[in-house]
């Protein structure tokens, strides 16, 4: 049996730490997974850098919380976990992993 494993990677302005995850699914040699990148810093900044990494960008969904640090005071709080509900809820995968 061949399962899908669902990888989220929540990102938070902290480069180094997502980078050393990255480096590890890049290494993977199992190839049925799917990457959902969770990017809870305001903006799409780092989208072009994940895209560039070298990993399968077809196996990789981007998902941005567009929230602003007000926005994110003012509703008492982020809203990733919100993401990774709905991430989770909509994967036809078998087993999911998160790394954040």
């Amino acid at each position: 049996m061949n399962l899908k494993f669902l990888i989220v990677l929540v990102y938070y302005k902290r480069p180094n730490i997502v980078f050393n995850a990255l480096q590890s699914i890049k290494q993977l040699s199992y190839e049925n997974w799917q990457l959902d990148f969770i990017d809870d810093s305001g903006d799409d900044a780092f989208r072009e850098t994940l895209m560039n990494f070298g990993l399968d960008n077809e196996k990789i969904n981007y998902l941005p919380v567009f929230d602003s640090e007000e926005q994110k005071k003012q509703q008492g709080g982020s809203r990733h976990g919100e993401f990774m509900n709905s991430s989770i809820k909509n994967s036809d995968s078998d087993i999911v992993v998160i790394l954040c």
